[in-house]
């Protein structure tokens, strides 16, 4: 409970650094510092974000790929896989008797979560990745 409650008065771009302190610290670290990588699975959320940027004239880049472009089809990063995997479904990823390898075409059978497909991850990771470009433009 003393952990969890330093965590709270801790800045959220502090988390990173607190993380490497121990075990403790970087399990409750976790979800506050990545809570907000779920909501780009949600296909509103991540439409509506994008296009609010590129509908404001004076704060977007001068440049931009289209928020109703259909988006690549490249792989889904490795990280961001077992990122949210860990948001998720709130532990680690179980390994049984031999080594799991969670990719995106698994991931929905092994979360038991049916309804979060390849195309899903791509078009919440590619939104993302539009939207921190953008706002570092």
């Amino acid at each position: 409970e003393l952990i969890a409650q330093i965590l709270v008065d801790v800045p959220k771009y502090s988390l990173l650094s607190c993380r490497p302190v121990s075990h403790s610290f970087s399990d409750r670290a976790f979800p506050n510092l990545f809570s907000y990588i779920s909501q780009w699975l949600d296909h509103n959320f991540s439409y509506e974000d994008v296009v609010t940027i590129a509908q404001n004239a004076c704060e977007r880049p001068a440049v931009m790929w289209s928020p109703w472009a259909t988006g690549l089809d490249g792989p889904v990063e490795d990280t961001r896989l077992h990122i949210m995997w860990k948001v998720l479904k709130k532990h680690d990823i179980p390994v049984k008797d031999a080594q799991v390898i969670l990719t995106v075409d698994n991931f929905a059978e092994m979360s038991e979560m049916e309804d979060i497909t390849s195309r899903r991850f791509r078009t919440a990771q590619n939104r993302y990745l539009l939207h921190r470009a953008y706002l570092n433009g």
